[in-house]
């Protein structure tokens, strides 16, 4: 028999091994989309930072560059306006209206802000005069705003304002409320309101200056910053504020 030849003899084939495919469309799709919903959701987060910082951060950083914080008001530097309450005409209350007033006021002095609450809500419930309206939505408006519930103040406020709106008190705590929520130029009016109408309160003047340099018056502001000086010597925040405005003023 024949010997096949070496050279000829018939080899196993190789099994045919494919590359990996290193490009994983699924994957990469996958990662894509993972990567556009951190994207978006990363753009979200930065819009509300922007927000939330003009809206609360942006006046407070504005007032420590300035130098003026700390001429913010709260319920101990406007007591002498908050815990009086003074109608706009000088037509004296009944005596039922007086007595009430004095009640609320020492329940003021005295800090109970939810009992001010409690019984100006239930004064309200009932038959009032224009003036007793008032008086009561003062009061109530008045605790809202030392609690720090703004809005509700501003709400009771502005009824206040409607019945009475040449009264000094009422437009100086609207232009607090604004204030106190970086709205400077809401604060304004009420501001100017307050000053024409009680002219020989230095707070009142403090808070016009403030407003004012927060909306870029320069010249207003050290107006009313010099006037509130004047009114009250003793009171270094007003000096710290011409300094802080500068030689420019």
């Amino acid at each position: 028999m024949n010997e096949i030849p070496k050279d000829t003899a018939p080899t196993a084939e190789k099994p045919q091994t494919s590359k990996p495919n290193l490009f994983n469309y699924e994957q990469v799709e996958k990662s894509s989309k993972r990567n556009k919903i951190v994207f978006i959701v990363m753009l979200i987060a930065l819009i509300l930072g922007v927000v939330v910082f003009a809206q609360w951060g942006y006046p407070k950083l504005k007032s420590q560059i300035t130098g003026i914080e700390g001429i913010n008001f709260n319920a101990d530097s406007v007591s002498n306006l908050i815990n009086e309450y003074i109608p706009e005409t000088n037509i004296p209350a009944g005596n039922e209206s007086t007595q009430t007033l004095s009640e609320f006021q020492q329940l003021m002095q005295a800090g109970n802000y939810s009992e001010v609450i409690s019984k100006a809500e239930q004064q309200l419930s009932g038959q009032l005069t224009d003036q007793q309206q008032a008086e009561a939505r003062y009061w109530l408006g008045a605790s809202h705003y030392v609690n720090g519930s703004y809005d509700k103040a501003e709400q009771e406020l502005q009824k206040v304002l409607a019945i009475e709106p040449e009264n000094p008190q009422v437009n100086y705590l609207l232009a607090e409320i604004n204030w106190m929520q970086g709205d400077s130029a809401t604060c304004l009016p009420y501001a100017q309101k307050a000053a024409e109408l009680q002219p020989n309160f230095a707070e009142i003047y403090a808070i016009l200056g403030s407003c004012s340099l927060n909306i870029g018056d320069r010249t207003a502001a050290t107006e009313a910053f010099r006037k509130a000086l004047e009114l009250n010597p003793d009171n270094q925040n007003y000096q710290r504020a011409l300094d802080a405005i500068g030689p420019n003023r």
